[in-house]
């Protein structure tokens, strides 16, 4: 294949719709893209199992508790997400998250709930329990499994919740106003994108 043809091939991305319901994103990369941003996962997932390690120890196991390597398994492990987690389970959507799947999650670290909570005007614990909450997560998750290299500047996935995400890759990837700290933590029902801010509806 020439390099003339090879630039200009693009590669369609579809994945399939799950418990929540909905349709599936479309997503569209050129085939030098893909090669030029493929993530080192290898990299990624021993430095998100290194932070999990650090505080709940081997085994995935916290207050008694062990957790599997579903999407919300790996939040739960780790002591970056504890917020997220207790979001989730408040929320009553541990069942989903660590179901079939697949999932692609934006997930708010615990200084990205922190500055929420300031900006509400609410403690971290009452942020949490939200009655709006469960709202408010379905707006990080997407429907199939989404790595960094399938998404394109200006790009609009549908959440979950109904929503719309927006895209931009230029500087950095971004979600809405977030930034995506790190990507492609792979998950046995999905994958997690690590952000620095709550993506509110």
């Amino acid at each position: 294949m020439s390099t003339t043809m090879a630039s200009s091939m693009t590669v369609h991305t579809r994945v399939s719709s799950s418990a929540f319901g909905r349709p599936a994103p479309r997503f569209r990369v050129s085939l030098t893209q893909a090669l030029r941003l493929a993530p080192a996962h290898n990299r990624h997932q021993k430095a998100f199992h290194v932070m999990a390690n650090e505080k709940q120890g081997k085994g995935g196991e916290e207050g008694g508790r062990k957790f599997d390597e579903s999407v919300f398994g790996k939040l739960a492990q780790s002591p970056n997400f504890t917020l997220l987690s207790s979001a989730i389970m408040k929320a009553g959507l541990e069942p989903t998250l660590v179901g079939k799947g697949p999932f692609t999650v934006f997930a708010p670290n615990d200084e990205a709930f922190f500055q929420a909570a300031k900006d509400m005007g609410v403690s971290k614990v009452e942020v949490v329990s939200l009655p709006q909450m469960a709202d408010i997560l379905k707006n990080h998750v997407l429907e199939g499994e989404v790595l960094s290299n399938s998404l394109n500047d200006g790009d609009e996935p549908t959440t979950v919740g109904g929503g719309k995400l927006k895209i931009s890759v230029s500087g950095g990837v971004k979600v809405n106003d977030a930034t995506v700290k790190k990507a492609d933590f792979k998950a046995t029902n999905g994958v997690i994108h690590v952000v620095d801010k709550v993506l509110l509806p």
